[in-house]
This record gives structure tokens, C-alpha cells and sequence, in this order.
């Protein structure tokens, strides 16, 4: 398993064009939304949240949206916004190709390649923290965040999975270099995806001895945990873990 799992990550060296945005002190706060880097000869999308009072080695998160979404409604449905103003965090929101991340191996291969360019962006160019740098999604994105996570063990902090299934990693476990930390949110009532598959992705990191913060709530559905407070839960977490 392990020998596969590496010959996989060989595949993830990438040739891929610099963003055209400026350094992290070239740029005023705000939302940049129409970044891209080339890899394979494929443009990829993303835009850049600066916060206001935004230090000098952030914390970044890489946000993944749900299915049929972008880089452009992640931000709206989460409203994580709000709390990188709160906290300094710096946020970039990827769009996966055709609004879907990482539904087949070839598009995991292409995807994660893309993530590890952000991650280089992230350090090279906008001199955040390089010890925390995590990755957060909603439903499709948070599957995928446990592909990042994962495949970037060593260079991830952590990972929040919203609303999110563990995929094929809930057969063959999700064996990373390091013990990540990972925070799973999911409604009970969620009438996409069971409540019992988010208890199953805590016990298989919990028994691979992950530190795993859980939160399951009974009245809420396929949507952002709002009306729970969650943004300060997510925002906390980000404090708390580091590599």
C-alpha cells in the first residue's frame, strides 16, 4: 500500500506559470478573484482573500467548494471571510475543473498537482507561515481535502471536512507520513450523505491515532453550520494546530 501510495505522489511534480498577482506586501486587502497558473498546459483558477490587518507570515487555508461550485460561491456559502478578517488568515479558493474535485485517478493525479502548486504560491510568493498551511471543504471539497491531506501530510497543518466523505480511504485507510490534525463537521440530517459515513471517517482517524475534533449536529442538513457558531470552531482550530 505504502509503495503504491508513494509511486502515486511521484506523479504530483508539476510545470506550471507564476500567478501574475503581486507579493504579499505589494497588495492592499481584499479579494483578487481572477488568479490562475498553468499546469500541464491546463489553466487553473483561484482567487486570493488578503485580510485586513493581515501579519507578516500568515496562516493560510486553501478552501475546496462542493460540487457545481467555484471559486467565487465557496466564499459566499461559508462566509469564512469574516473570520480571516477576525484572525489574519490569508484564503485561497481554487475552482476545480468542470465545478468537481478529484472524482476519478487521473483527476486526483491533475488536482493535487494543482494543490501542491498552491501550496508553493502560498510560501514563495506570499511568505505565509509555511507551518500553517491547511486545507477546509465543503461536501466534494471536503472529500478532497482528505486527498490533500494525505498526500501532503508533511506540508499541510491540518484539514476541516465539511459535509464530506472519506472515499475510498474508508476501505484502505489513509496510512500519511505524518498524523494530521482533522476537524469533521456533518449534519444528521443531511439527505446527501449519511451521518454514518462521518462517523466512520472519525473511527478510521482515530484509529490511525489522527487528533480528531468532531462535531455532529441533529438538525442540520447538506449546508454550512452556521447557525452553530461553526466559523469560530474552524477559526479556532486554526489557531490551535501548527506543524
Amino acid at each position: 500500500m505504502k509503495y503504491s501510495f508513494f509511486l502515486f505522489l511521484s506523479f504530483l511534480i508539476c510545470s506550471c506559470s507564476k500567478s501574475e498577482i503581486g507579493t504579499l506586501s505589494d497588495l492592499d486587502p481584499g479579494t483578487y478573484p481572477k488568479e490562475s497558473i498553468t499546469i500541464d498546459g491546463i489553466q487553473r483558477e483561484f482567487s486570493v482573500y488578503i485580510p485586513k490587518n493581515v501579519p507578516v507570515n500568515p496562516t493560510a487555508i486553501i478552501g475546496f467548494h462542493g460540487l457545481g461550485g467555484s471559486k467565487d460561491t465557496f466564499p459566499i456559502s461559508s462566509k469564512f471571510n469574516v473570520e480571516a478578517d477576525k484572525h489574519g488568515f490569508l484564503l485561497i479558493y481554487p475552482s476545480g475543473l468542470d465545478q468537481q474535485w478529484s472524482i476519478s485517478p487521473e483527476k486526483t493525479v491533475a488536482d493535487l498537482k494543482f494543490t501542491g502548486a498552491l501550496i508553493d504560491l502560498l510560501i514563495a510568493k506570499y511568505n505565509v507561515n509555511k507551518k500553517k498551511i491547511f486545507a477546509m471543504g465543503m461536501s466534494n471539497g471536503a472529500y478532497f481535502s482528505n486527498q490533500v491531506g494525505k498526500a501532503y501530510a508533511e506540508k499541510i497543518a491540518g484539514i476541516v471536512v465539511h459535509s464530506g466523505t472519506l472515499g475510498a480511504e474508508a476501505i484502505s485507510g489513509i496510512v500519511a507520513n505524518r498524523k494530521f490534525p482533522v476537524m469533521i463537521i456533518h449534519g444528521i440530517a443531511d439527505p446527501l450523505i449519511s451521518i454514518n459515513l462521518a462517523r466512520k471517517s472519525r473511527d478510521i482517524y482515530l484509529k490511525e491515532k489522527h487528533n480528531v475534533e468532531y462535531y455532529e449536529f441533529a438538525d442540520l442538513g447538506h449546508e454550512w453550520a452556521h447557525k452553530y457558531a461553526i466559523n469560530d470552531k474552524i477559526g479556532a482550530f486554526f489557531l490551535k494546530y501548527s506543524l
